[in-house]
Parts: C-alpha cells; sequence; structure tokens
C-alpha cells in the first residue's frame, strides 16, 4: 500500500522508509520533508492518494534550496500546527477527506487536545518514540479499517 510521510526530521524518514521497505504492505512510500513540499504535492495527492498519511506536527515551512526558500503564507507562521494543517487540507478535499491520518508527533497528546477532539475519527494521534512498531500496528490496523473504496495504492 501507498503511504506518504510529512516529516522534516531525516534520520527519523529513513529509518521509517528501512522498516515500510521489510513489510511488503507499506513499502510504496512518498516522502514530503516540510509542509511546503506537501502544499506544492497537493494536487498530485489529490490525484492518486497514498492509503495511509503519516504527519508529523510540528514541520518547517521550508529548507535552504539552491532556488531559495519558498514564501512563507501568513497561515504558516506556526510551526508547531504545520501537521495540523496539513490533515485539515486533507479533511477539506472530497477525495482525501476519509483516508487515514496519524498525527505521529513529539507533542505530547494533551498539547494538542484542542485541535484533536474537532478532528474526525480516521485522524488518529500517536505520540512519536524510538520503537516504530506501534506506528506499523496502528498503520495496519487503520487500512484494515478503512473502507476498500478510500484505499488506494
Amino acid at each position: 500500500m501507498k503511504t506518504l510521510l510529512v516529516e522534516d526530521n531525516i534520520t527519523f524518514g529513513e529509518e521509517l522508509t528501512e522498516k515500510l521497505k521489510q513489510r511488503r504492505s507499506f513499502s510504496n512510500l512518498e516522502w514530503c520533508l516540510t509542509e511546503s513540499d506537501f502544499v506544492d504535492k497537493f494536487d498530485k495527492i489529490k490525484i492518486d492518494p497514498p492509503s495511509v498519511f503519516v504527519i508529523d506536527v510540528m514541520l518547517q515551512w521550508d529548507v535552504p534550496r539552491r532556488e531559495g526558500i519558498r514564501p512563507r503564507p501568513p497561515e504558516a507562521r506556526n510551526m508547531y500546527k504545520a501537521g495540523i494543517r496539513c490533515a485539515q487540507r486533507l479533511l477539506d478535499e472530497p477525495k482525501t477527506s476519509g483516508l487515514p491520518i496519524i498525527l505521529y508527533t513529539l507533542v505530547d497528546q494533551p498539547d494538542l487536545q484542542s485541535d484533536i477532539e474537532r478532528l474526525p475519527p480516521n485522524v488518529r494521534y500517536l505520540q512519536k518514540g524510538s520503537d516504530l512498531e506501534p506506528l506499523m500496528d496502528l498503520m495496519r490496523k487503520v487500512t484494515a479499517s478503512a473502507p476498500s473504496d478510500q484505499l488506494h495504492g
């Protein structure tokens, strides 16, 4: 199944990529390094959405690139809610609104409680840790329970 990872920690992203390659069911991984990467790819995501999204909550807007840093819109000033904005964009789009989204973050759940309470049941919170097995288990669980017409990849 196809997975989209939105994560600005390269070390974690590489480790997760390696783990997912070992598991044939989630070996098709796309990775957005920043919130602006996610925004730029959103039209492609709508056309060919993954089966599950794994999104960090705290994300940089952009990283230095040869062509320069992308301008930051006013709504993207708060990096501590970038993943919430990405999830909301998915929820606002009919083609992705029902797909499983995992908010996988170091941010403690009580600090996100007001955001989490307003999100639908297809959005799950999971505290980031050194062991990736809880994430793998949740990915299996949410894709197994998602309606088959919602799953892609």
